[in-house]
């Protein structure tokens, strides 16, 4: 009779444990508690801590009080469109961006009542909206059109 080698020898000894390790006995779960023990019951829990989240300003006005923490002095913008950026010019020419779906204000150095300002739509550079802007009001624009943030 030949003689086994190593190898052979090795790999049966490994058929016989990989069966043992692959099915392992199943565990009565059941039977883990003892039927004196009590089971707890399942309640819901409400979780609380000390954050709060504010709400999302409604009004230029809100905005300016909540974000920016003034009373006067203070012009927002709001782009409410989800796929176009809009860009606002005052009398200086120079344009500012306000990206979708976000709030921003201007404040002057000198303060008025109102300015003019013009709005465009940078995908189509379509002018939506040349007029006033009042302090503490505001513009809320879509990308079409624009109108007072109240």
């Amino acid at each position: 009779m030949k003689s086994k080698t190593l190898y052979q020898r090795l790999s049966i000894s490994l058929l016989a444990i990989v069966p043992i390790i692959a099915a392992p006995a199943p565990i009565n779960v059941n039977s883990a508690v003892s039927p004196s023990t009590p089971r707890a019951k399942h309640t819901t829990r409400r979780l609380s801590n000390n954050f709060s989240i504010a709400s999302m300003p409604k009004t230029g006005a809100d905005y300016c009080i909540q974000e920016q923490n003034v009373t006067k002095n203070c012009f927002p913008f709001q782009n409410t469109s989800s796929t176009v950026y809009i860009n606002i010019s005052f009398s200086d020419g120079i344009l500012h961006g306000l990206p979708m779906q976000r709030m921003r204000s201007f404040h002057l150095t000198q303060y008025t009542k109102s300015i003019s300002a013009a709005i465009f739509n940078s995908a189509n550079n379509n002018k939506i909206y040349d007029g006033p802007v009042q302090d503490m009001v505001g513009l809320t624009c879509d990308g079409d059109q624009c109108r007072p943030w109240k």
